[in-house]
């Protein structure tokens, strides 16, 4: 199954694991190349209580990618990364 025009592409995610045994993840982040109208969007969810939900829009790839590296700087300190990079197609 092919995906449809216009639909936007996910470039990159990573899932924030607590250094604990607690298997849920602190937060989920998302980096997704918009089609209409052209630009980036990076979405945060945060996972805990109260569960939250924030949408950047980024005009283009390096400031998205700029701000998607402060978020995992940042965070580096409230346990470990698990980042997936998927293959884009055409």
């Amino acid at each position: 199954m092919g995906r449809r025009v216009g639909t936007p592409q996910l470039r990159e995610a990573g899932w924030l694991h607590p250094e604990t045994r607690d298997t849920r993840p602190l937060l989920l982040v998302r980096l997704e190349e918009v089609i209409q109208p052209p630009g980036w969007q990076l979405i945060v969810d945060v996972c805990a209580e109260p569960q939250e939900q924030i949408r950047t829009p980024y005009p283009d790839e390096p400031s998205a990618l700029d701000a998607l590296e402060q978020i995992y700087a940042f965070h580096r300190d409230h346990g470990s990364w698990r980042i997936h990079r998927p293959v884009p197609f055409d």
